[in-house]
């Protein structure tokens, strides 16, 4: 399954890179996005989500997935 959410990376120099996307997709879809976060090369998530956005977005397990996939969360609502 592919991922529809989009990653947009930003050229920056060194050996970094930064991506911004929308939300990932929740609920069932929640593990194959995260699992292609990670094939990706992601290691860290920031959330902009309030508590309130995670739920209508079905994204409540997203910091758990995260870690699941070796990827670190950040939440910064």
């Amino acid at each position: 399954m592919s991922m529809l959410t989009r990653l947009y990376w930003i050229n920056i120099e060194g050996n970094s890179a930064l991506a911004l996307m929308p939300h990932p997709r929740g609920g069932e879809y929640l593990a194959d996005e995260m699992r292609v976060l990670q094939e990706a090369g992601v290691n860290l998530v920031v959330s902009l989500l309030t508590e309130r956005e995670q739920r209508e977005t079905e994204l409540t397990a997203e910091r758990t997935e995260c870690e699941a996939h070796g990827i670190r969360f950040l939440s910064f609502p």
